[in-house]
């Protein structure tokens, strides 16, 4: 019993590398019969999100030489604290986010998420800094909206202006 149980292994060894061979043929004379695998595609990279630009200005012209001014507030002197900067804002973000991104100090209250800011001051000049009604007031392309800066949402080369007010006039 010992002697047919050696004598089947070199058979069962020589047919599973007899058939290991056959089933890795490969027929030179039609590439197409087993073709080689080809790798899967990368997948294309998520295109950049959208951006607009849009362009801020921060202006307090009126507060320069006026006699009402708070004691112990500066203000540039040629009313300028920032000029014509050219920002990159994805689309739905507003005009607070826009002077936000200015990286000037400011205080509000409200929230951004509910859209309700109220602007009490920029670079360290306040509401009523000028006189009982004083305070900053903002343009989105010239028009003065009615509401609050973090309820305007931006396009793209859209003008804002931020402008601080004696109660009086627009700079």
């Amino acid at each position: 019993m010992k002697m047919k149980k050696l004598l089947l292994l070199p058979a069962l060894l020589l047919t599973l590398s007899v058939g290991n061979v056959a089933c890795s043929y490969h027929n030179d004379d039609n590439p197409n019969e087993y073709p080689d695998p080809q790798p899967e595609p990368e997948p294309e990279p998520e295109p950049d999100p959208e951006t607009i630009t849009v362009t801020v200005s921060v202006l307090c012209t009126l507060a320069v030489g006026n006699p009402n001014l708070n004691p112990g507030v500066t203000v540039p002197s040629d009313g300028v604290i920032v000029s014509g900067l050219s920002l990159e804002l994805t689309p739905g973000q507003t005009a607070f986010d826009a002077l936000s991104q200015t990286g000037l100090a400011l205080d509000y209250s409200g929230s951004p998420s509910r859209k309700n800011v109220y602007l009490k001051g920029i670079g360290g000049l306040y509401e009523r800094d000028c006189g009982p009604s004083s305070g900053w007031v903002f343009s989105v392309n010239g028009a003065y909206p009615n509401t609050s800066c973090s309820k305007v949402a931006l396009s793209d080369g859209d003008v804002v202006s931020f402008q601080f007010t004696d109660g009086t006039k627009l700079n």
